[in-house]
């Protein structure tokens, strides 16, 4: 069975509008080997720093179905995608579940693969990062960077052009 984590994270510099009552806006994801690669990604995209709230590891294989119970029950308090508003019950709750499921919190490991220091880009794996210089490092971070802006401005004229056509197949049929 395939070891995975259920985590929970925040960053301060997301807020949400629809967050009130005490409650802040979370990130619940799942991750069978690391999400430094992830948090690379979304560090460049995304104001501020993310901070584990907590993390449970599954020996079970269950992170998967962990993950989408804890999606149903906070539903109504989903902000979009993996973003859900919690208040301290809610995130009590969270860990309820994860623990009647046999979860072993495992926050540190989550945490450190956030933060590390020398976060990984997508395409390198740890071993070969290990092997890099300063130099090739700084050189392979600005490279990521740079696709990961490529790919935006990609993703953005692509939405647009697609809200365009949807635009004009909707004024030929007014006009039909």
């Amino acid at each position: 069975m395939a070891s995975g984590w259920v985590y929970v994270v925040h960053n301060d510099g997301i807020q949400s509008p629809k967050a009130k009552d005490g409650c802040k806006t979370y990130k619940i994801g799942i991750t069978k080997k690391t999400v430094s690669k992830r948090y690379y990604g979304l560090g460049l995209k995304m104001p501020g720093e993310f901070f584990c709230k907590f993390a449970y590891r599954f020996d079970n294989g269950r992170y998967g179905e962990v993950e989408g119970m804890l999606k149903n029950l906070l539903n109504q308090l989903n902000d979009g995608g993996e973003w859900f508003n919690l208040n301290t019950n809610a995130l009590k709750g969270v860990q309820s579940v994860c623990e009647a499921c046999d979860g072993v919190l495992d926050t540190d490991t989550i945490q450190k693969q956030i933060t590390e220091k020398d976060s990984i880009p997508p395409k390198y794996t740890p071993a070969q990062w290990a092997n890099m210089t300063q130099g090739q490092k700084a050189a392979a971070k600005a490279h990521a960077t740079q696709e990961i802006i490529k790919q935006q401005k990609h993703e953005k004229r692509s939405q647009a052009g697609m809200k365009a056509a949807a635009t004009r197949k909707k004024n030929a049929q007014k006009n039909n």
